[in-house]
């Protein structure tokens, strides 16, 4: 009979944990799909937390580790891990500046720095190992579930590396590569944007499979659902593909695209440009909303549960939209061009070029 209680207890467990884990926002963009989507919700008034001053500007995302960790880097050549009360855990001093936005794989934190290496780090801030590229280094990695790590460098390449830092394999585009790899693990494939105006398709064993060309570069990440990749370019056109490669539609807008799209579990696109417009997308490229704000949107747009987007904004304020009305703003003293994170107690992570990380919690 008490087994019979033990067995009904731990089924109720099981059935009360959200579908992602408590924190799930392990990558820049939230996941391997980069869909920017979150199963939790935002604050709706919000207050300060908490800040922390670095000592250079903030362009990294943060993302959370799986007790609730906030990891991030700075232009001033550290990478830095809190408790999600703002407490600073630890720092690491790399060679330069840290731009590129961390991911979290069971084994640690991952991420690239100006100094040309790519650092893997302990849960406790102790190197692991580091791997030396040709050129700075402004993707955010992508980690497989093999644990295998995918991320572009400003020498050209795509690499892709073992859990222990080797170097399984390479890809020499035609030119630097901003934007951070997608994964698809259903099909084993891996998506790599270039400014060279390539999206590529790789098998995740480093098999080339197809690109797609655009006018112009490429710097924002593609997000992938069951029915295509997504994607803006620095053309002004936002591209909607079939997994084959294949043009299904394009949207112009008036201005490059640097910021990455969000897409709802509907079928909803959301995504910033430097035309200071926010847009809302059908599945089928039909505009539904757009908003304007004051400045060039190049941070990239996180969608809540309750279909809220946040985002922010080179006016230096981060905001709440929904439905193409601003639900609120909060005012920084710098730009901001990272995009925030979200975590299951609803408070909202990100820095700007203020130097700062700032945490958003509800009123």
């Amino acid at each position: 009979m008490r087994g019979k209680i033990l067995l009904f207890w731990l089924l109720a467990v099981w059935l009360s944990v959200p579908a992602q884990a408590a924190e799930s926002w392990s990558c820049f963009r939230g996941d391997e799909e980069r869909t920017g989507y979150s199963v939790n919700a935002g604050p709706s008034r919000p207050r300060l937390l908490w800040s922390f001053p670095t000592r250079h500007e903030i362009s990294s995302s943060p993302c959370l580790g799986p007790e609730g960790s906030v990891y991030i880097g700075s232009d001033d050549g550290y990478f830095y891990a809190f408790t999600p009360g703002g407490k600073l855990r630890w720092k690491f001093k790399a060679g330069f500046f840290v731009s590129s936005s961390p991911a979290v794989g069971k084994d640690g934190v991952y991420f690239g720095s100006d100094d040309g290496f790519f650092y893997a780090l302990d849960f406790q801030g102790k190197l692991r190992w580091k791997f030396k590229t040709g050129y700075y280094l402004g993707s955010s990695p992508a980690v497989s579930r093999a644990g295998d790590i995918f991320f572009g460098g400003e020498d050209f390449y795509l690499y892709a590396l073992s859990p222990q830092g080797k170097l399984l394999w390479k890809f020499k585009t035609g030119d630097e590569i901003l934007s951070s790899p997608a994964l698809d693990e259903k099909l084993g494939r891996v998506y790599a944007a270039s400014r060279d105006g390539y999206l590529y398709a790789f098998t995740q064993k480093g098999k080339p499979l197809w690109k797609f060309h655009v006018k112009q570069g490429i710097v924002g990440t593609p997000a992938l659902n069951r029915t295509g990749i997504y994607f803006g370019g620095e053309d002004g056109n936002f591209y909607a593909l079939e997994k084959t490669g294949k043009l299904r539609w394009k949207f112009a807008t008036a201005k490059p695209i640097v910021s990455s799209p969000a897409l709802s579990p509907a079928g909803v696109i959301y995504f910033g440009a430097d035309d200071n417009r926010l847009y809302a997308l059908s599945s089928g490229g039909k505009p539904l909303w757009e908003l304007a704000l004051p400045n060039r949107l190049q941070s990239s747009p996180l969608l809540d549960n309750r279909g809220r987007l946040y985002l922010g904004c080179l006016d230096k304020r981060l905001y709440a939209v929904k439905g193409g009305q601003i639900l609120w703003s909060y005012k920084t003293q710098g730009e901001i061009y990272s995009s925030p994170a979200l975590s299951s107690s609803g408070t909202l992570y990100f820095g700007s070029y203020d130097g700062s990380v700032y945490a958003l919690g509800e009123k």
